[in-house]
């Protein structure tokens, strides 16, 4: 049995700036959602936002300092628990959590003290609750630990908190909007929303709000997303996710989920696009897609992309033989649709996207594509 995973994701909850969220609904809404979050007001002067961001991070910091002689103390005890009786691990474990509480006290103390602008004042009350729920659940499994009387009684209790804070931490609803504020305001700080190990590493871009808010959504329909990785290759030329990345919702069609990519630190002549969509293959949003864009005069023909089948329909336009590629996938209980659209380089006959050729688009896509798991 690992009692690690749950000390850490104790935590988690003051690490990530304290942002646990106290709903049982995992999903993370989007950006303008009318379901209860805080509007956020562009600030005209976002000092006073910036200097808010950095006191998160400081109090994580000092958390990560503090707590730090804990888990060291924690690691050298508990070097073989599998060995110990239930007793013993119950009350290492309750040793652990009962010298953690005043340290997450600490730290929520001092979100307390902060002032928060007047932008994100909502949000930091919320957040701030949402600890004070965290930390109450882990004095209550500390006290619970020390009645432990058999291996069953530890699991079953253990197993019935990790699945609290687990719950917890993927939510992160707070800490998320706190995130695409930031973003929004070109503040450059990570929080590390339900990441964090993330929290001394840059913004990864599949971490962000407006990355996982689409997953979440196409997941609670039954979409599996499928992706390029956080970025790929071709040639010397690095293609990155952007932050286009949408739930495909409207009242006349299936659900879908859409990831672009785009060449962002590319100083050349090449300029690439790319849009991966993902549908259920229950509904038929990408037949409709399909019958679209053979409407525009597409020629179409059988592809094999690794071990999935599939078919290309390249679509002119004017006096370009080829404006854009489109592929269809069959992936098993989806359809992957990649989509890959011209530019201009100012010389006829002459395009800016690589991926209009038909074998390097099959090549790439046979390379990165991939159901995104994380």
């Amino acid at each position: 049995m690992s009692w690690r995973p749950l000390a850490f994701l104790a935590l988690a909850c003051v690490a990530t700036a304290g942002a646990c969220r106290t709903s049982d609904n995992a999903e993370v809404p989007s950006a303008g959602d009318p379901s209860g979050r805080t509007v956020f007001t562009p600030a005209t002067d976002n000092a006073s936002l910036k200097e808010y961001f950095r006191e998160l991070r400081r109090i994580g910091d000092r958390f990560r300092e503090r707590s730090a002689g804990i888990d060291q103390q924690f690691e050298l005890t508990a070097t073989d628990p599998d060995e110990y009786s239930p007793e013993r691990a119950a009350r290492l474990l309750a040793d652990y959590y009962t010298a953690l509480i005043p340290v997450v006290r600490q730290s929520l103390d001092e979100m307390k003290a902060i002032s928060p602008p007047s932008e994100v004042e909502l949000i930091h009350q919320r957040l701030v609750a949402a600890v004070e729920e965290r930390l109450q659940e882990l004095e209550s499994l500390a006290v619970d630990l020390v009645s432990v009387r058999s291996t069953e009684d530890i699991r079953e209790l253990l197993g019935s908190s990790e699945k609290r804070f687990a719950e917890a931490i993927t939510g992160l609803e707070p800490c998320f909007e706190l995130q695409e504020i930031a973003l929004d305001e070109g503040i450059d700080v990570n929080l590390a929303c339900g990441h964090p190990e993330d929290w001394d590493n840059p913004l990864i871009a599949s971490r962000r709000p407006e990355f996982l808010t689409p997953v979440a959504q196409a997941r609670r329909v039954g979409i599996a997303p499928y992706w390029l990785g956080e970025q790929f290759q071709i040639d010397d030329v690095t293609v990155h996710l952007t932050r286009d990345i949408e739930f495909l919702d409207s009242p006349d069609g299936d659900p879908g989920f859409s990831a672009q990519y785009s060449d962002l630190d590319n100083q050349s002549d090449i300029s690439i696009s790319l849009d991966v969509q993902t549908y259920a293959e229950s509904g038929n949003g990408a037949e409709r897609l399909r019958q679209d864009v053979v409407a525009l005069a597409g020629r179409t023909a059988p592809i094999e992309v690794g071990q999935w089948p599939g078919e290309l329909i390249s679509v002119p336009a004017g006096a370009r033989p080829v404006n854009a590629q489109v592929m269809f996938l069959d992936v098993g209980d989806m359809t992957v649709v990649v989509s890959a659209s011209s530019g201009s380089t100012g010389v006829p006959g002459t395009d800016s996207n690589p991926l209009l050729d038909s074998n390097l688009l099959v090549e790439t896509i046979t390379k990165y594509l991939q159901p995104y798991t994380q």
